[in-house]
């Protein structure tokens, strides 16, 4: 079991993704959605002048291709809808497979309007999995404070 850790610069409710019933990592934080691997935890902290405080933290469960993450049906509710409300508009499963193998970036928050924002594509994709979690806390705006000794 390993744990990593890494500041939420932006709580969006994007990345991590802590909606319909699982915590999605499927955007951002490439090097760790490559390693990281079921049983790991992955806490995410407020930066160091919010005082380093817990937003989630989640035990990975599954790590998924974005092709499965895709077509499964539990996660259909994360495919961003942008006209609906803030959970819809969050979603993260934005990576699309296509006919020929590649994969269509949707319209999201990682996208320019309609067209794919290929420097966003590029480095989603380099983190290869899509880390799921239903073991999970999201403290979100009520983050937590750190217990003594953890910082370091």
């Amino acid at each position: 079991m390993r744990l990593y850790t890494y500041v939420v610069r932006s709580d969006t409710g994007f990345a991590p993704n802590p909606f319909f019933g699982y915590c999605t990592l499927a955007c951002c934080k490439p090097g760790i959605r490559r390693t990281a691997r079921v049983g790991d935890w992955i806490v995410g902290l407020t930066p160091k002048a919010l005082n380093s405080k817990i937003v989630y933290v989640m035990k990975v469960e599954e790590s998924l291709t974005f092709e499965k993450y895709y077509q499964y049906k539990r996660f259909r509710k994360k495919i961003p809808d942008l006209t609906g409300n803030c959970m819809q508009r969050c979603g993260d499963n934005i990576y699309a497979p296509q006919r020929d193998g590649s994969l269509r970036q949707l319209p999201s928050k990682h996208s320019s309007g309609n067209r794919e924002d290929r420097k966003q594509k590029k480095r989603d994709l380099r983190g290869k999995r899509v880390l799921v979690s239903s073991h999970f806390s999201y403290f979100g705006s009520k983050a937590r404070v750190l217990p003594d000794g953890f910082l370091e």
